[in-house]
């Protein structure tokens, strides 16, 4: 992604799209985890949204599926 004029990463913030999805589960309003899956489904696309620019900086691993359908890390 071409830069923004974000002005860099925020300091002392390892995963800057795990802090983000923290973020929104805190301000999550929900009494039952039905109505709380319906409020996050309502984010069309959390991992593009949360890590548009600093996936190659997350702590998500990238795995892949053989076809046995067991997967290993890359």
């Amino acid at each position: 992604m071409p830069c923004r004029g974000c002005y860099g990463p925020p300091l002392n913030v390892v995963d800057q799209g795990a802090a983000l999805l923290s973020a929104v589960a805190s301000v999550v309003d929900a009494d039952t985890e039905e109505e709380a899956a319906r409020i996050v489904s309502e984010i069309v696309d959390p991992v593009g949204t949360f890590y548009r620019f600093s996936m190659a900086h997350s702590l998500l691993r990238r795995s892949k599926v053989n076809g046995d359908g067991k997967g290993e890390e890359l």
